[in-house]
This record gives C-alpha cells, sequence and structure tokens, in this order.
C-alpha cells in the first residue's frame, strides 16, 4: 500500500459515520477518516456504497477526485 494514497473502508452509510476509526484487518492497518472527506467526494463514496454495500474498500487521494469520479461506474 503506497504512503500516498488513502485507504477508506466505508462501514455504514457516510452520514452515519463521521469518527475517525483505526484498526487492523490482514496485518494492514487502515484508517478511516471520513470527516476530510469532502462533500462532493462523500457524494461519490456514497452511490459505491449503495452499489457494493458496507465494508467496500475505496482508495482515495486528495488530488484524484475527478480520476474517483470517472471510476465510480465500474468500481
Amino acid at each position: 500500500m503506497h504512503r500516498s494514497s488513502r485507504v477508506y473502508i466505508v462501514l455504514a452509510r457516510l452520514r452515519m459515520a463521521r469518527k475517525v476509526r483505526s484498526y487492523h484487518r490482514e496485518g494492514v492497518r487502515i484508517a478511516v477518516r471520513l470527516r476530510d472527506i469532502g462533500q462532493s467526494q462523500g457524494q461519490l463514496l456514497d452511490e459505491m456504497v449503495c452499489r457494493r454495500g458496507a465494508g467496500t474498500v475505496v482508495k482515495l487521494n486528495a488530488a484524484n477526485v475527478a480520476e474517483l469520479a470517472r471510476s465510480v461506474g465500474t468500481f
């Protein structure tokens, strides 16, 4: 896992999960910092969660919002 990318595991709908969570899964430390996500990014992630369900894994970088928007249909 690259340090420059953030890994978000959406445990529930975004509006319900506003806390910062950190835990280990399969030996990898995963930080969930949902309040760092902007509104437009949050809407895109919310659409992903609707399609994939809780537990969706999303790699997100602060500079790749456009890339995230392009990949939303196939993520």
